[in-house]
Order: structure tokens, then C-alpha cells, then sequence
């Protein structure tokens, strides 16, 4: 209207409430919804004041346990996805790849990738397990196999350029095979 209160109310009394329904002579009644809510209720008093149900607030919700919302097979219950990978059985050391793996130590310090050249059956991710077991058991020989450090022999620079280029070869021949 004409005056200039911020209100924007119709009814001009200046009362800036919210009154969604009409007034009802009866006691505060929380507004109950066909589906069951997890949010706290709101109750709306006699008066218009709006409220918080408090019985509302805190609410046991029990777990469905016979049920899962993916779909998987009996067999699976306990797996999660590394389950479904191809895993290699990890063959322990011997004392000749031991002391191999020190002797490469020597040579390339902790580049775990051409460490794992040294070995024609281990991975990247054994020699670098391999490594952390070896530094918690014996901490002083890695120690000192990467302060003495050596200047790889021919022989074995040739030995790990083979296998780089085969393993070079064969990922060129499975990104061929796979347009």
C-alpha cells in the first residue's frame, strides 16, 4: 500500500509471520506426509508459530540386510573389485634374487622400474614391496648397497635393454590389436 513498511503482507497489520493455513483453535498438530520422512517435522502452534517436532529429530532407521540395491552373485558377498583381477602368485625370493636386487640397488639406486628389469618374473610393484620388506628387515644393507654405488656392466645394461625392448614390442603389438 502506501505506507512503507517491508512488509508484504496483504493484511497491513505490520505482523511479518507465516500463516500457510487457517488459524484453528486446535493444539499444535505436526503435518503428516503419506511417505515416511527422515527430516525433522515442523509443527505450526495455535497461534501461527512454527516449530520444530523434537520427537522428530533423532529416529532409529533399522538396515535392510537381506537386500542389496546391486545386483550380485552368491559367490561375491565379501569382494570388492580388486577381487576380479588378475592377481600373480608372489613367489617368494630367493637368495639369489636377493642378492640380485641389492647388486641392482648398487646399480640404479630406487628406480623400481628398472630394478624390475633385472628379474624376468617380478613386476615393478614386487621389487618395490620388495624393497620397503628389505628396508624394515634390514635397513643397514640397503643403507649401504645405495651409498656404494656401482657402474652397471655391459652384460647387464644389454640383458635390460632386451627386456625394455620386448616389453616395448609387446605393448606396441597390443595397442595394434586393439583399433
Amino acid at each position: 500500500g502506501g505506507n512503507n513498511d517491508d512488509d508484504d503482507d496483504d493484511d497491513g497489520n505490520g505482523d511479518d509471520s507465516v500463516a500457510a493455513t487457517p488459524r484453528a483453535a486446535s493444539p499444535a498438530v505436526p503435518f503428516v506426509m503419506d511417505t515416511p520422512s527422515r527430516a525433522p517435522q515442523l509443527r505450526m502452534a495455535a497461534d501461527g508459530t512454527i516449530s520444530i517436532d523434537e520427537s522428530t529429530l533423532v529416529q532409529r532407521v533399522e538396515l535392510e540386510t537381506t537386500t542389496s540395491r546391486y545386483k550380485t552373485d552368491s559367490n561375491s558377498e565379501s569382494k570388492g573389485y580388486n577381487a576380479y583381477r588378475a592377481k600373480k602368485q608372489n613367489a617368494l625370493w630367493t637368495e639369489a634374487e636377493t642378492n640380485l636386487f641389492y647388486k641392482g640397488l648398487q646399480y640404479f639406486g630406487t628406480d623400481f622400474y628398472l630394478l624390475s628389469l633385472l628379474f624376468e618374473s617380478r613386476s615393478h610393484r614386487q621389487v618395490k614391496l620388495k624393497f620397503q620388506r628389505e628396508d624394515k628387515l634390514d635397513r643397514e644393507r640397503v643403507d649401504r648397497a645405495l651409498s656404494e654405488r656401482l657402474i652397471p656392466d655391459t652384460a647387464t645394461l644389454e640383458r635390460i635393454a632386451a627386456r625394455r625392448k620386448a616389453e616395448e614390442d609387446a605393448a606396441a603389438k597390443a595397442a595394434g590389436s586393439s583399433l
